[in-house]
């Protein structure tokens, strides 16, 4: 008697606990269940007669309590009490030879794993944990391990079916053994709003971690932003000066400008802190600034054949040759005689030919052209070959009185310009000439 007062207060106590994590929101629900205990179908011993698993004959019957919390997303924990009227086989209690029938208390701990989600209707799930237990006065450990279905009704209620392989770890029995049961479970309704109230905020803290965010508040969103987390116009980027570059690519962040960023002036492409003359269009040569024009003539140094000399566009920027040389030189070409047929000149083209030589010393920057033409008497190839010949003689002349080769070149025509009617003598004579064209250097 003093024994099963024992267990009455055992079983008080655990309901009394479990009451009381109740009212401290540790447990969603208590479930109470009739359970059925088979400590003869796993046993060795086929001697004894009983009856197969299957069958309710030879099964110790037991009611118990349980307590659930929801761990995580389909797992569940559960501890639980079971009390049985037990009817020990010979041999399942340690060192017992003779069978006896007595109360049995066991305490479990067990991890519950569903299949599916905690909306769904039937829920089949596996069980695993560890368990202690009374049994005829010794004490021993298990591991449950087995299968379970959940039953969903409205407002919360459930109904738990469980079957489980209880297997010896150690202590006082010999043997695994089976155990079934049948439990309703009813859902605290406070628990239940605060169960819920906990997956609302999780599915919010999942909808804010995948919606947009701007982390700078700049109205673009970090996805597309380029620097997300300072504020900017520009792809998200900052634009200090407002000219469409941003600042981590503009050479000059606080001046708009289109070259890199930079301002431009004049429009020459060269931004202007590059510029030697920002306000007059040049080119990189001469750091912006406009070609140098040192004589003032209105033509560039770099088309002026006479950069220090005051000249006109016409000739190159060089001075206009003087009239009076103009004369000198119209008068030499009109006496350059040849002897006829020949490149050979007669002496009296001497004297003239010496006075141009006197004239383009004292006129250094003039360069000078010989061209040699024929009548139309004789062939055509002919007379190309004379002219160029007659050419080529009065350049030889001036190159051996000291006239640079650089400045003398010369040229035949033979008779392909005429000035005059080849059908007279008098026009023939005049076709019959040399030319001088005279430029500045």
């Amino acid at each position: 008697m003093f024994k099963r007062l024992l267990y009455v207060k055992l079983f008080l106590t655990i309901f009394l606990s479990a009451s009381a994590q109740k009212q401290s929101g540790l447990i969603d629900y208590f479930s109470y269940h009739v359970s059925l205990s088979d400590y003869s179908s796993l046993s060795n011993n086929k001697s004894s007669g009983t009856a197969p698993w299957y069958q309710l004959e030879g099964k110790s019957l037991g009611f118990g309590i349980n307590a659930w919390k929801n761990f995580r997303r389909n797992i569940d924990l559960s501890g639980g009490f079971n009390f049985t009227f037990s009817n020990f086989p010979i041999g399942f209690v340690k060192n017992d030879s003779i069978g006896q029938g007595k109360i049995s208390t066991q305490l479990d701990a067990l991890a519950h794993l569903y299949a599916t989600s905690e909306k769904s209707r039937f829920r089949p799930f596996v069980t695993g944990g560890l368990g202690a237990g009374i049994f005829a006065n010794k004490a021993a450990f298990f591991a449950p391990i087995g299968l379970g279905l959940q039953i969903n009704f409205n407002e919360g209620a459930r109904l738990m079916l469980q079957a489980q392989i209880r297997n010896k770890i150690s202590g006082g029995i010999s043997q695994n053994f089976l155990f079934y049961n049948l439990g309703i479970t009813q859902t605290l309704s406070r628990n239940k709003k605060k169960k819920e109230t906990i997956y609302q905020k999780e599915e919010e803290v999942e909808i804010i971690s995948i919606a947009p965010s701007d982390m700078d508040e700049d109205g673009i969103l970090d996805v597309n932003d380029k620097c997300p987390t300072v504020k900017g116009t520009i792809n998200g980027c900052p634009d200090r000066d407002g000219d469409l570059i941003p600042d981590e690519n503009d050479d000059c962040p606080d001046e708009p400008g289109t070259i890199n960023g930079c301002p431009d002036s004049d429009g020459d492409n060269i931004k202007n802190k590059l510029d030697s003359c920002p306000d007059v269009a040049g080119i990189i040569k001469y750091n912006g600034c406009p070609i140098p024009d040192k004589d003032g003539d209105g033509v560039n140094d770099e088309e002026d054949k006479c950069p220090n000399e005051i000249g006109t566009a016409s000739n190159n920027g060089c001075p206009e040759i003087k009239e009076e040389i103009k004369r000198k030189i119209d008068y030499t070409a009109k006496n350059i005689l040849f002897r006829s047929g020949s490149a050979s000149m007669r002496s009296a083209s001497y004297i003239p030919l010496n006075e141009l030589i006197v004239v383009l010393k004292e006129n250094p920057t003039i360069i000078i052209t010989i061209e040699a033409h024929t009548d139309n008497m004789g062939t055509t190839q002919n007379n190309q070959l004379l002219s160029e010949r007659r050419a080529k003689t009065v350049a030889d002349y001036l190159i051996l009185k000291g006239i640079s080769a650089d400045r003398v070149t010369w040229s035949g025509f033979g008779e392909t310009l005429p000035i005059a009617d080849n059908e007279t003598e008098n026009g023939r004579a005049q076709n019959r000439r040399v030319e001088f064209k005279l430029r500045n250097e």
